[in-house]
């Protein structure tokens, strides 16, 4: 009766919290890869206060090789402009039709369109003369025009604090209808920036959550079938495994957890955990069937496996749960969901799975059997042999490791399935970057008009031109040159009052956006060529020395969305590492316990470590870039990997108990667990494997590594192991 009503409660509670799955929204929202109240979101703000949105979005139009600033092209792209500019929440346009500069008129300097709106009637030489100054102008060149005019854009800026989830998907929605009603063939467009990497985050997540679960669990189910002979235990399984994962991302639906790329994967993760977990059960139970009743044989099972079981549920939690030491809020989600998940598979596979092995089991063995005695064979007969290699593949493989560096590109995080990459790269060709860098630069008490700090951003200016990664760069100092060379033909700085009158100008309009607020400081706008992030932070951060030193002043502030996220990866590894070593401790104290031998507990604790050094090796030496994703696999990993060491070391301590000798003791564990241990790590593997076929660049990267290191210590457990204890455990029990 007590187990029929705790049955009940376990069913009504997880039903209630599968529920919770239809309060799951995705975000679209890329500052959820930060904390709050991370100082560098604080840095955006004030940059954002002083200069404006930086919420953008980038329409890049392009022709078949001939110019666009034509009356015909113009008048298409004019019509465009207006069109946008009805968007809601846009608060600034940037575009060839509208532009603006400092520019000579019988009245003095004023503000006004570099391409006048009479263009069409003017001559065939005013209008060269037009177009020139158009391509060459610092404004405009390789931001909204490229030097040969075959490609021009328009640069959006929106207001998207505090809006209602979902504003920011209707105004993609509505920018897209507009650019291809308005624009007719041989025009082509590309569409990126800021609001379409949110959009991009937004589709990576549901992507992987409704193409890649469901992949996973195909190819799972169709190894079970390989494996499982019986329908009984295989419907058994499924019973059990199934609910996992709805409850897992039901929980988080109840907790408000935000949806992102990093949490579209815990399904995968905990449903394979569960499967693996299952199996160990299955095998357990089947290995008492021959002599014994179903109920008997579950009874027998479980007092071999459940304390196994336990332990490998506290080691895999805690791998997920260290990923609290991550600095990135979706990692943290994903690893305190997983873990959650783990507990859950426990419970269910300890308590659930058995009643329904009882009912529906057979009554023989029918789980795929894998040959033990060739792996038992080689282990006893060369185990000084085994180790060798085994130190000389790890040597090798570690030469890798000191290539990794945490390099990756925010835009690589989404490959050529996402219109976003597509339209980022075209971009790129044709004509600017995405990855951006503000520099507020404070001025002094004589104001921004002051020569001296004019002429001293002018050459910080300059010397971000030389770098070969900038593609455009403006700044006070280059407009105001070039005003003056409207009004003289002279490039360089204005006399002291025309520069004033100048500035005044530009004061009085909205859309300037290089002088901040009250004249308090001018801004140094620097957009790059594609990098990498450590090519990114590189120049942030020599750009930074190199500002203060120029400027003499320290209070200058140096930020970006781009910046943010090229110091992530590194930032986030760097946290990680507290998190690696709080697994490591746990997993050594869990064999420890198991072991109940300080010497079997370290030697316990190789066959983990040799698999994570010999990926991050091999990842080292093949790809060397060490991206946001596989910041999480080390801790992440070791905790999954452990649950076959913990298997093995409890079935060899039981035999060893029982008086066998240690080769004795190795053959009765490689009996018992050899199918179960490479069973389970298939269906790992496989699950693992599944996330490489995603299109988000840190889910796949750590879908391939974690894969790998799974792999790499599945050889270590069933030869690395047994190899350590015939030398170092050989004396056997008196």
């Amino acid at each position: 009766m007590k187990k029929q009503l705790l049955t009940f409660l376990i069913i009504a509670l997880s039903t209630l919290a599968a529920l919770g799955i239809f309060r799951v929204v995705p975000t679209s929202d890329s500052t959820v890869f930060f904390e709050p109240d991370a100082p560098q979101l604080a840095t955006l703000a004030e940059l954002k206060r002083q200069y404006g949105s930086t919420d953008n979005a980038i329409i890049t139009i392009v022709s078949s090789g001939e110019s666009l600033i034509t009356a015909e092209h113009l008048r298409q792209i004019g019509h465009l402009t207006a069109a946008l500019q009805k968007l809601p929440h846009l608060v600034h346009t940037e575009s060839i039709t509208t532009a603006k500069a400092v520019q000579s008129t019988p009245f003095g300097p004023r503000l006004s369109t570099l391409i006048p709106a009479n263009f069409e009637s003017l001559s065939p030489e005013r209008q060269r003369e037009i177009v020139q100054r158009v391509t060459s102008s610092p404004l405009c060149r390789n931001y909204l025009v490229n030097d040969s005019g075959t490609a021009v854009g328009i640069n959006l800026h929106f207001e998207l604090d505090n809006l209602p989830a979902g504003a920011d998907q209707e105004i993609r929605d509505s920018l897209t209808a507009i650019v291809h009603r308005e624009l007719a063939p041989p025009l082509r467009s590309f569409i990126t920036g800021g609001i379409c990497i949110n959009g991009a985050f937004t589709e990576a997540g549901l992507k992987d959550s409704l193409f890649l679960t469901p992949l996973m669990i195909a190819v799972t189910f169709l190894l079970l079938a390989l494996f499982i002979r019986s329908k009984g235990e295989l419907f058994a399984l499924v019973l059990t495994v199934i609910p996992v994962p709805f409850i897992v991302m039901g929980i988080s639906g109840w907790l408000n957890l935000p949806f992102s790329p990093s949490s579209a994967v815990v399904p995968i993760i905990t449903g394979a955990i569960a499967v693996a977990t299952s199996i160990h059960v299955i095998t357990a139970f089947q290995l008492h069937l021959e002599n014994h009743t179903r109920s008997e044989a579950m009874a027998l099972g479980l007092q071999a496996s459940e304390k196994a079981i336990f332990y490998t549920a506290i080691t895999t939690a805690a791998g997920f749960f260290s990923l609290n030491f991550s600095n990135t809020p979706p990692f943290r989600t994903m690893g305190n969901l997983a873990g959650i998940g783990t507990m859950i598979v426990a419970l269910f596979s300890l308590f659930l799975l058995p009643q329904l092995l009882v009912r529906w089991g057979n009554s023989t063995r029918t789980l795929f059997h894998w040959e033990s005695k060739p792996l038992f064979r080689l282990v006893t007969n060369h185990p000084k042999l085994i180790l060798s290699i085994a130190t000389v593949l790890v040597g090798i493989s570690s030469i890798g490791l000191p290539h990794l560096a945490a390099s990756d590109s925010f835009v690589n995080y989404f490959d050529s399935r996402f219109t976003f990459r597509r339209d980022t790269d075209s971009t790129l060709a044709n004509l600017t970057g995405i990855d951006y860098l503000q520099l507020s630069i404070p001025a002094p008490k004589a104001g921004v008009s002051d020569s001296i700090y004019l002429e001293k951003i002018d050459s910080l200016t300059n010397w971000c031109r030389l770098d070969s990664n900038v593609r455009y760069a403006i700044s006070l100092p280059l407009i105001l040159k070039e005003s003056y060379q409207s009004l003289t033909g002279k490039w360089q700085l204005p006399p002291h009052s025309l520069r004033n009158r100048a500035i005044a100008e530009m004061e009085k309009s909205t859309d300037q956006r290089i002088i901040a607020s009250h004249s308090s400081a001018a801004q140094l706008f620097i957009v790059f060529n594609r990098v990498t992030s450590n090519d990114l932070r590189s120049f942030a951060e020599s750009c930074s020395t190199k500002a203060v030193q120029t400027m003499n002043n320290p209070e200058i502030t140096v930020g970006s969305t781009s910046l943010l996220f090229a110091r992530l990866s590194e930032s986030n590894s760097r946290s990680m590492k507290n998190g690696m070593i709080l697994s490591l401790i746990l997993v050594t104290g869990i064999l420890m316990a198991v072991t109940r031998n300080s010497k079997l507990g370290t030697v316990s604790i190789i066959p983990n470590l040799l698999p994570l050094l010999m990926s991050f090796g091999i990842w080292g030496i093949f790809v060397q870039k060490s991206g946001l994703g596989l910041s999480v696999v080390a801790p992440m990993a070791l905790g999954i990997i452990v649950d076959d060491t913990v298997h093995f070391i409890v079935r060899y301590r039981r035999f060893k108990s029982e008086g066998y000798t240690t080769v004795d003791a190795i053959r009765l564990t490689y009996e018992e667990l050899t199918s179960a241990v490479i069973t389970t790590s298939i269906i790992l593997m496989a699950g693992f494997a599944s996330l490489t076929i995603s299109g988000f660049q840190p889910t796949r990267e750590m879908g391939i590594l974690t894969a790998v290191t799974i792999f790499l210590a599945l050889i270590a457990d069933l030869l690395v192991l047994p190899a350590l204890l015939v030398l170092f455990d050989s004396k056997p029990k008196k």
